[in-house]
């Protein structure tokens, strides 16, 4: 992987280690840019309704995070379940910087992941230790990064 100043993505504290486990982090730009993300055949970035099937399927949105979230110590504080195999690390994100991510800085790994939700004004699901809830929350192309999740079309 490349990284540089352009990129619409980033590794946790760009720290390479960290990249099996949580994958990169993207800014808002892969929801926008014309080329789009590149994902294998038959896949897809989950649109609003996607998620919301998923979190009615374990249960509603006020407890399907804890069935999301891996059982770690040191992952949300050892309160996920996993029950639907998801396996969501707590990922952290990178926090904007006068509206750019690229002179942000990392916050919340442990406690906090994000992904990202295709075709909305930069909308994200949000996964945290301090509950069992999934929750969606806005924001601009730079304001933070998110994991991607792909879906089977």
């Amino acid at each position: 992987i490349s990284l540089n100043e352009n990129d619409a993505y980033c590794i946790y504290n760009n720290d390479r280690s960290k990249l099996n486990n949580y994958g990169l982090l993207y800014n808002g730009l892969v929801l926008i840019d014309p080329r789009g993300i590149s994902v294998p055949d038959g896949w897809r970035l989950p649109e609003k309704n996607d998620w919301e099937k998923l979190f009615d399927e374990l249960g509603g949105s006020e407890i399907a995070g804890m069935h999301m979230k891996i059982k770690s110590a040191d992952n949300f504080d050892n309160k996920g379940t996993n029950s639907s195999g998801f396996s969501a690390f707590a990922s952290g994100h990178r926090l904007g910087y006068m509206g750019d991510i690229r002179n942000g800085s990392f916050a919340a790994e442990g406690v906090f992941a994000r992904f990202w939700v295709a075709k909305t004004s930069f909308h994200s699901i949000h996964l945290g230790n301090s509950n069992d809830k999934a929750f969606y929350s806005g924001g601009g192309v730079f304001d933070g990064t998110a994991s991607i999740r792909l879906i089977k079309n």
